[in-house]
């Protein structure tokens, strides 16, 4: 969402710079007299105004809509199963999150001790959570096989 309103916002300043460009041509197009440079001014103006109506076009919310809940959930579970992957194939945007999500502040280093222990990331702190809860089965030791 953040990015689409960035590309909003650049997009109306190239319609505004859009409008000036096709007021300037217009003014130029009263003083001129010589038939081919009209044609080729009105040509420009035309190529613009066409300009102009794929960015307002870009600019509509049609299809920008936040995701349910649920589509929304799966892919962060899915990313954060496959996290490994999201480092070695993603792209530059996917390598931060994951360097955030498993290092959230930044690893203490001096010069006598080197690197320190990086503090846990919530993220493995409620995996390791629920690694260690009991997960209500039977242990194995405790069955009689006989």
């Amino acid at each position: 969402m953040k990015d689409h309103t960035k590309d909003r916002n650049e997009n109306k300043k190239e319609i505004e710079k859009i409008d000036t460009d096709v007021e300037n041509l217009i003014d130029k197009l009263s003083v001129l007299s010589n038939e081919s440079a009209i044609k080729r001014l009105e040509q420009r103006i035309a190529e613009l105004e066409d300009t102009r109506k794929k960015l307002e076009l870009k600019n509509c919310d049609t299809g920008k809509s936040l995701p349910e809940f649920e589509t929304a959930y799966e892919t962060l579970v899915d990313f954060i199963q496959k996290i490994d992957l999201a480092w070695i194939k993603g792209d530059l945007k996917q390598k931060k999150m994951v360097q955030y999500l498993v290092f959230p502040k930044n690893i203490s280093y001096t010069r006598k001790t080197g690197f320190g222990t990086a503090p846990k990331s919530l993220l493995f702190e409620l995996a390791g959570r629920n690694a260690d809860e009991k997960t209500g089965m039977v242990e194995v030791a405790g069955i009689d096989t006989t």
